[in-house]
């Protein structure tokens, strides 16, 4: 038994890493060992998922000092993201009409869809929030906008990352 579940975590450890996953799994491989030996190798099958993709980036200009990091999970034929703005300013300081963070998602060959307004905290200088648009692939955007309910995204673009769903 200890072969086998040996050979599956290789395994799918191996696919994790095909898929630029490995962080998310190391991390919780004692873990997994863990929950192998009380569920069987049927349950070490199913809790060996890949997870969610994690993507780290810095904020364009002039949110350059901006940390911002994008988890993309797909199921079920769409993607969850969820992002988070870490040093960032408040939208009003860059410009002065900007009032909201808001977060949009591109499918491709598809126009913004407006997915939700991040939360900010102004103490921390956190923005939070996140959205779900259809297929495994998209385009996260989040600017600075005038309002909660734009109709398209402006030019103040905090971040732009093409993601795809682990």
């Amino acid at each position: 038994m200890r072969r086998a579940v040996r050979s599956v975590a290789g395994a799918a450890l191996a696919s994790c890493e095909r898929l630029g996953n490995v962080g998310t799994l190391r991390r919780g491989e004692v873990k997994m060992r863990r929950v192998a030996k009380a569920l069987g190798l049927g349950g070490l099958v199913l809790a060996l998922g890949c997870g969610p993709t994690t993507y780290m980036r810095l904020g364009r200009e002039p949110f350059h000092g901006a940390r911002v990091q994008l988890d993309a999970d797909a199921t079920d034929g769409r993607t969850v993201v969820v992002v988070t703005v870490r040093d960032v300013e408040p939208p009003g300081r860059i410009a002065s009409t900007r009032t909201h963070y808001v977060l949009w998602l591109v499918p491709p060959g598809q126009v913004a869809q407006r997915a939700g307004v991040l939360t900010y905290d102004p103490q921390r200088r956190i923005a939070t929030g996140r959205g779900r648009g259809p297929g495994d692939r998209l385009t996260v955007i989040v600017t600075a906008e005038s309002s909660d309910t734009p109709d398209a995204p402006s030019s103040t673009v905090v971040v732009e990352q093409v993601v795809v769903g682990g």
